[in-house]
Order: structure tokens, then sequence, then C-alpha cells
């Protein structure tokens, strides 16, 4: 068997290998629009989870360790409950009053219709179109379309 890490022992490089390889296998069948994982993917609750993830990924460790660091004499669920809500009303307030205006500007500025439709929940106006087609518009000769 080939050793991907000569000092992990050959189960942990099999343990490893058979991740990669579910892993790349859950992602294709979730890029397959007709399959039961990408309509579970496609759930509100779900997605409404995706698009605050990044902002809860900046917000949740530095909001951690000041309840840690600060209310230390607070019974931990009591202080664990603070923090979740304090990190889940940061990500609330950092996507409503940072990422969606960005992405709003980026639509006005670029005209792509997916940062429009990332900022507006409805699908783009031409909806038709791939990313291809998106970056063929913006890079053409006459720039992008006036919005």
């Amino acid at each position: 068997m080939l050793r991907l890490y000569p000092e992990l022992p050959a189960r942990r490089t099999a343990t490893i290998v058979r991740d990669v390889l579910t892993d790349a296998a859950l992602i294709v069948l979730a890029l397959r629009p007709d399959t039961s994982l990408a309509r579970a993917l496609a759930a509100p609750p779900l997605v409404a989870v995706g698009l605050g993830s990044y902002a809860l990924y900046l917000w949740h460790f530095p909001i951690f360790l000041l309840a840690r660091d600060h209310l230390g004499a607070v019974p931990w669920p009591v202080r664990a409950a603070l923090a979740v809500s304090a990190a889940a009303l940061a990500t609330w307030a950092s996507r409503r009053y940072v990422e969606l205006p960005a992405l709003a500007l980026k639509g006005r500025v670029t005209g792509w219709p997916r940062a429009r439709a990332a900022v507006s929940g409805s699908p783009p106006a031409d909806a038709g179109a791939s990313s291809a087609g998106v970056a063929g518009r913006a890079g053409s000769a006459q720039g992008p379309p006036a919005s």
C-alpha cells in the first residue's frame, strides 16, 4: 500500500485515504442537484447556517475567549449560553451590516448578478448564465454591464 506519511502506522494511513475518498464521494453527490443529499443540503435551515458560517467562524473564538476570561465566576452552562448567544448576535450583525452591504457594492460595481442575488436572496435575473459566462462578460472589452 502507498504510504502517504511514513511516520504514521499503516492503519492510520488507510483511515486517512478512506476518509478522503468518502469526502470526495459526498462532494460529488452534493453537487448533483438530483440527489437526496443535494436536496437535504438545500433545506432553508441548512442554507441559513451556511450563509452565516463564515461570520460565525470569525467571531466565535474571540467571543469564547472573552467569556472565559471575564466570566470565570459564572457557572459554565450560563457562560456557554451567553457566549453562544453573543456569537450568534455578532454573526447576524456582521452578515447584516458588513457582508451584505459589501456584496451589494460588489453587485453595483461589477454588475455580477450572483452578487446581487446574494443580497436580495433571489436567483440572478439571468439564471441561465454560468459562472464562465459571467466571468467572460466581466472580462470583455465593454466592461461590466450597467446596473
